[in-house]
């Protein structure tokens, strides 16, 4: 018996390559069968769940897939397009997850008939709060434990009031995010909704370590698709078809281009580009908008005067009362800097701005721009003509009096001369029985979001927005389904060359579309889960193992999933390239069409010694990713101070309890130092500040809703989902 321990000593081996079990990913196989299962494992996880009978076919993938990323994540972003019918994916994920209290739905003031209107008819219990009400400090009072936040590009910045407002509420709630346009001026935008209801780590096992970082550098992780969920349009809305007309500049108005550029208007670079631009873009919007913007001008001058004369200096306020109160014209605060308290006008502008008030009032009637809009409604189709002016839709109103046209601001709404109620006015270009109705919608931005404008042809941009979101809500409105076109025209007026080389704008839209393609957004670039989708119908039975298939470049594709132990449920694979020249990529845009055109190819089993040589070459990379997912377990990402404050307060308070032998106390804590070690919630980083000055009696009761998310489940295990050596030698 004593010589057993050196006997078995003597006989242990060597072990080539440690990971060698786990990077057995089946015996060798032929292509088909090894990329088939590959494909297969890039199928996106659903939730084994019945659907309710109100949902069309096309929709219940989004309400599995959804339901098991509210699930396995605690929240996701659901970017169908627009028009396809996400209100009523919600309120079926709505009514698969209520509990006792009705399901809390945070949208625009103006969504609130249709939520509560649908929700209602579908049987579905909700509690509506609106963005504005949240601004205010009202959350809702229901204590569901999953929300619905509607038009969620509205929280893309974590100053605003309203942010931190949900974002504090929703700690230890899952929360279903809305909107068809998550990008709006940078890919931060996606992350900083993300986190209203996700982790910053949340994504670890498939190699992001923080999803904050890796946006903010202006990458989307390939795991991304786990989190924002999006399907092709396909059905959602009749056919678009696009024109542009550019509307030229008269010589009056190139005149008075001329004179707008004379102005000093401030001695600080940020304010006077600001200032410049409004009233850019005014004159291209019309004479109305032009005049209205230089009489506010005029106007906060002269306060400019008055306050200086008592040794004051204008505020941002002021500037942003000149600005004017349509959303779009917020845009260009993001070139005004924060710390900016007192900017200095160019009081010497006065004299010239009378003149240039004058010049504008003088300006033709009607403008080259209304001439071109009237030749559009003349070839027919129910139209709806967007503004960014509340000047200019008046211009219209009285310059198109003729077509009798419906109108709406954020304000009032009519038809004609007569005031009506919005949702009539609204209402007439809705879906429902046919019947007289206006042919003309005018409107300003406040109808582009959540309304049902069905009735109509076409779209006419006749002020081009700042940002493509804005486009994209514009047009989700008349084409989607229901839509009684058999196609929808859309017609952009953009601005005349003059225009254009000092504003941009097209530029910009442009430059914010490109967001959105490489976040996978758009409908013309493949999504995560729109190709993996795809990919699932590969002819063939699946089945894991090791290929050899002949091409170029060469390399090494494969699949990975970062199990978690028992208990927890994968998610799809992630796919990887390792380039014989050790080049790594996982770009779905890159790694799609070579997988679909390996499909294609011959090849054949790949031999033993060929399977120890693909082992060797994956596995320093599959270390790789799992040194940074078990590094994510017990070390922050980015930790902040008042984190190492509070887990410092915590250790203290951890040793108390263990003196008193407070068992319930060590547990809560121990839950709380697990919760703190990884990523966090926006909400929750925000609670750990507010804790921090409570005594320590109120510590941990504050705390409790942070315990409440579990941590990580487990230890990380690779298991690779299926190997394709590619390889120019003969097969």
């Amino acid at each position: 018996m004593a010589e057993a321990p050196r006997i078995v000593a003597e006989s242990l081996v060597e072990v080539a390559e440690p990971l060698a079990a786990t990077l057995d990913p089946g015996p060798a196989g032929g292509p088909a069968e090894v990329i088939a299962a590959l494909a297969g494992s890039l199928i996106p996880p659903e939730q084994d769940a019945l659907p309710p009978p109100w949902l069309r076919p096309e929709q219940v993938a989004s309400f599995r897939r959804t339901l098991w990323a509210l699930e396995h994540h605690g929240g996701a972003l659901l970017a169908d397009p627009l028009g396809s019918g996400k209100t009523y994916v919600a309120l079926a994920i709505a009514q698969g997850v209520r509990g006792p209290a009705p399901v809390a739905v945070v949208a625009p003031a103006a969504l609130r008939a249709q939520w509560t209107g649908t929700a209602r008819r579908l049987g579905v219990a909700i509690e509506f709060v609106s963005h504005q009400a949240l601004s205010r400090g009202r959350v809702p009072a229901t204590r569901c434990r999953t929300a619905i936040i509607d038009e969620s590009h509205h929280f893309r910045s974590p100053e605003i009031a309203r942010y931190g407002h949900l974002a504090r509420w929703l700690v230890g709630r899952r929360a279903l995010l809305l909107t068809a346009t998550p990008v709006v001026n940078r890919l931060e935008d996606l992350g900083h909704q993300l986190l209203l209801t996700v982790t910053d780590d949340t994504l670890a096992g498939q190699g992001c370590v923080s999803l904050t970082a890796a946006l903010r550098a202006g990458t989307a992780p390939a795991g991304l698709g786990q989190l924002v969920l999006i399907r092709d349009r396909g059905q959602a809305g009749p056919p678009t078809r696009e024109r542009r007309v550019v509307v030229e500049l008269t010589e009056p108005e190139r005149d008075l281009l001329h004179q707008l550029d004379r102005l000093v208007l401030s001695t600080d670079f940020g304010v006077a580009r600001l200032i410049r631009g409004v009233l850019w873009r005014a004159m291209g919007s019309s004479p109305a908008a032009l005049g209205g913007a230089l009489r506010r001008y005029v106007r906060l001058l002269d306060h400019a005067q008055q306050a200086r004369a008592t040794g004051r200096a204008p505020s941002r306020a002021d500037i942003r009362v000149f600005t004017g109160p349509d959303p779009e014209q917020l845009a260009w605060w993001e070139l005004l800097p924060t710390s900016l308290a007192h900017p200095e006008l160019a009081l010497e502008d006065r004299p010239l701005l009378e003149q240039l008030v004058s010049r504008a009032a003088a300006l033709p009637a009607p403008d080259l721009k209304t001439t071109r809009l009237r030749e559009l409604l003349a070839q027919g189709a129910t139209t709806v003509v967007f503004t960014g002016s509340r000047d200019t839709l008046a211009w219209l109103r009285v310059h198109l009096a003729d077509h009798r046209p419906a109108w709406v601001t954020g304000a009032a709404a009519g038809i004609g001369p007569c005031p009506m109620r919005r949702e009539l006015v609204l209402g007439a270009f809705a879906p429902g029985p046919a019947g007289p109705a206006p042919r003309l919608l005018l409107a300003t931005d406040v109808a582009a979001e959540g309304l049902d404008l069905q009735r109509a042809g076409r779209i006419v941009h006749y002020d081009l927005p700042w940002t493509s979101v804005r486009l994209d809500q514009r047009v989700g409105r008349v084409a989607r389904l229901g839509s009684v076109a058999a196609e929808v025209e859309i017609v952009r007026l953009e601005p005349a060359p003059e225009l254009e080389q000092r504003l941009n704008q097209v530029e910009v839209l442009a430059a914010k579309r490109a967001l959105g393609r490489r976040a996978g957004l758009e409908q013309s670039h493949p999504w995560l889960f729109r190709w993996r989708t795809r990919l699932g119908e590969l002819p063939g039975r699946g089945s894991p193992g090791f290929t050899v298939v002949a091409g170029e470049p060469e390399g090494w594709l494969f699949g990975l999933v970062l199990d978690r132990g028992p208990g927890s449920t994968a998610g799809p694979a992630a796919l990887l390239w390792l380039g014989a020249d050790g080049a790594v990529v996982e770009d779905p845009a890159v790694l799609l069409p070579r997988l679909m055109r390996l499909a294609q190819s011959g090849g054949r089993p790949a031999t033993s010694q060929e399977r120890q040589q693909g082992q060797r070459q994956l596995a320093p990379l599959v270390r790789r990713r799992l040194r940074e997912a078990r590094s994510e377990l017990w070390s922050p990402v980015a930790p902040r101070q008042e984190r190492r404050r509070l887990v410092s307060r915590l250790a203290r308070l951890s040793r108390d309890a263990a003196h008193r032998r407070d068992r319930a106390s060590l547990g809560e804590i121990e839950r709380l130092l697990e919760r703190l070690a990884g990523g966090l919630t926006a909400g929750e980083g925000l609670l750990i500040g507010d804790c921090l000055a409570l005594p320590d009696l109120r510590l941990l009761a504050a705390l409790h809703r942070l315990a409440g998310r579990p941590g990580r489940l487990g230890t990380p295990t690779p298991r690779l989902t299926g190997i394709v050596w590619v390889t120019n030698f003969p097969t």
